[in-house]
């Protein structure tokens, strides 16, 4: 009887605008192949016995989709996931108004509704146990703390915070790691991150390289 009310329940649902919340949808801020590329910056630093940083999370999806690779694989390492949960700073939105001249309209409230709480619990339903969530300003977190980072995805979109993040991360990663800097597009809002990544990979004498569209990589050099 359960069975038969609940079926007939979701016919209905599925006739309303509410079909959206029941129905699966494509959730990820990356298409297919830059998602398999992430596994390969994965895959290919597996051996590195160094953790794994994610600097901006949002609501953790990319999060649970690397975990879970992690789990299937049998990589163990410490993962770190590192964000505001409250969206981008107002200095970072003030420098990309007055200084780069972007429409910090459209930035105001974007990845603003969001809680660590949040990111927790959906962390915890998909049974995803083996994540550090830590709320903090990417631009003046202690990056010191961690030590040969493997692999870090930089996903904070404008260029303040994706250029002191650089800074301070570098350091820190570990031979052989991997650095992916998501949003590096020209011409559009968030080509602060393609700007931090061209001037930081140009300092530092590495080339660029671009994959699948919008991830800016940097393969670690030996010390």
């Amino acid at each position: 009887m359960l069975r038969v009310t609940i079926e007939g329940l979701k016919h209905v649902i599925y006739r309303t605008p509410f079909a959206k919340y029941l129905a699966h949808r494509y959730q990820y801020c990356f298409t297919p192949a830059q998602l398999s590329f992430l596994l390969e910056c994965v895959d290919l630093t597996a051996g590195l016995s160094g953790p794994i940083l994610e600097v901006g999370c949002f609501t953790g999806v990319t999060t649970v989709w690397l975990n879970k690779h992690l789990a299937a694989t049998g990589i163990k390492k410490r993962y770190v996931a590192i964000d505001t949960f409250q969206g981008f700073v107002a200095s970072d939105l003030r420098h990309e108004v007055k200084v780069r001249s972007k429409d910090g309209r459209p930035m105001k409230n974007a990845f603003r509704y969001n809680h660590r709480t949040w990111v927790a619990k959906a962390l915890a339903i998909n049974e995803v146990d083996n994540v550090t969530l830590i709320r903090a300003d990417a631009s003046h977190f202690d990056y010191a703390a961690y030590q040969d980072v493997s692999f870090a995805l930089i996903d904070v979109d404008l260029y303040l915070p994706v250029r002191n993040t650089l800074e301070a991360l570098f350091p820190v990663m570990a031979p052989g790691g991997i650095i992916v800097v998501d949003d590096c597009r020209a011409d559009n809002i968030y080509d602060g991150a393609l700007q931090a990544y061209r001037e930081f990979t140009a300092a530092q004498g590495l080339p660029e390289r671009i994959m699948h569209g919008k991830l800016g990589v940097i393969d670690v050099p030996p010390r």
